[in-house]
C-alpha cells in the first residue's frame, strides 16, 4: 500500500447509463459504429454508444482521499452522478427525456506522468505493470500481452511503457491538496473558455504542473 501510495494513486472514475435509445436516435448522434468519443475540455469526459445501444458517459471529479484511501462511497456520488446527466443531455438535446437507468463508478490508478509501465525483472522473476488511466481496457490488455512476451523470452517490440521509471507522488498532505486543487482548477479553465471563447489562460499554467 505505501509503494501505491508513492508512485501510484486511486482517482475514481464514474459513469451512467441511459436506457436503450431508439435507433432513429442512434442516427441523428451519428455514431452508428459505436465509437469512443470524448469532449474537447480540460475536466475529463468520455462516452460510447453500448451494444444494446444505451449511451455510457464517464469522467472524474471526484475528490481524491487523504493518505489514497479506497472509498466505496466515492463509487456512487450522485452530484458527480448528476452533473454526468447533465453533460450527456448538453451534448445530446435528442435524450432530453431519455432515462437513465445505471450508475457506478471505480478507482484508477493515476501515475505522476500519467503514464503506463512494465518493469520485468528476469533474474528475480519480479514483474510490475500499471498506469492505465486514461486508457483503460485497450491499453491493460496491450501492457500484459507484452509482459507474457517477454517472460516468454520472445522478441518483443519497442514501447514507450517497457522499463518506464515512475515519478513519486508528492508526501501528504501536499498530494492532497494539489490534487483536489486540481480538479477544481480544470472545472474553472472549462468555466473560463465557455466564457471567454478562447485557450484558457488558467489551463496553461496548472497543465505543465499536473503533466511534468
Amino acid at each position: 500500500r505505501s509503494w501505491m501510495g508513492n508512485r501510484q494513486i486511486p482517482i475514481y472514475s464514474l459513469m451512467v447509463a441511459t436506457e436503450p435509445l431508439p435507433s432513429d436516435v442512434i442516427t441523428q448522434i451519428r455514431n452508428n459504429q459505436r465509437a469512443t468519443f470524448q469532449e474537447a475540455c480540460h475536466l475529463i469526459t468520455y462516452a460510447q454508444i453500448t451494444g444494446d445501444n444505451r449511451l455510457a458517459i464517464g469522467g472524474r471529479g471526484v475528490r481524491y482521499k487523504l493518505f489514497s484511501r479506497l472509498s466505496e462511497r466515492s463509487e456512487i456520488d450522485n452530484r458527480m452522478h448528476s452533473a454526468l446527466e447533465r453533460r450527456a443531455k448538453s451534448w445530446f438535446p435528442q435524450i432530453s427525456q431519455a432515462k437513465f437507468e445505471y450508475r457506478w463508478g471505480g478507482a484508477v490508478a493515476l501515475t505522476r506522468r500519467w503514464q503506463a509501465y512494465l518493469n520485468f525483472d528476469r533474474a528475480s522473476g519480479r514483474a510490475e505493470i500499471g498506469g492505465y488511466v486514461g486508457d483503460g481496457v485497450t491499453l491493460s490488455y496491450l501492457v500484459a500481452k507484452t509482459l507474457a512476451t517477454q517472460i516468454s523470452n520472445l522478441k518483443t517490440q519497442a514501447l514507450p511503457f517497457i522499463d518506464q521509471k515512475i515519478g513519486r507522488w508528492e508526501p501528504e498532505p501536499i498530494r492532497y491538496l494539489a490534487v483536489n486543487t486540481g480538479f477544481k482548477a480544470t472545472v474553472i479553465a472549462d468555466y473560463e473558455e465557455k466564457i471567454t471563447n478562447r485557450p484558457s489562460v488558467l489551463a496553461s499554467i496548472i497543465d505543465p504542473l499536473i503533466n511534468r
